[in-house]
């Protein structure tokens, strides 16, 4: 389409109520990134500036569990095992 000499440009339609929305969406979207980035920095900045309260030498221990509990039912297991075998011979 070509234009003629005296012809004016036409006026920019005014932006549409969905164009704005998205506009403003992601307007929004970058300042959360921004956001987001920023509290990210400062969680990072805090837990290296912390002290390490583990060392890296210690072994974990054991749950302090002892197998005591397990050795007597096992025990009481083939105890009740045998007394059943003797009452079906009788």
């Amino acid at each position: 389409m070509r234009r003629r000499a005296g012809a004016e440009a036409p006026e920019p339609a005014p932006p549409r109520p969905a164009e704005l929305a998205t506009q403003q969406r992601i307007e929004t979207n970058g300042q959360l990134a921004a956001a987001a980035k920023d509290a990210a920095a400062q969680a990072k900045s805090t837990v290296e500036a912390a002290p390490n309260p583990v060392s890296p030498e210690v072994a974990p221990t054991r749950s302090g569990q002892s197998p005591v509990p397990l050795i007597v039912a096992v025990a009481l297991s083939l105890l009740a095992i045998l007394l059943i075998r003797q009452l079906r011979r009788r």
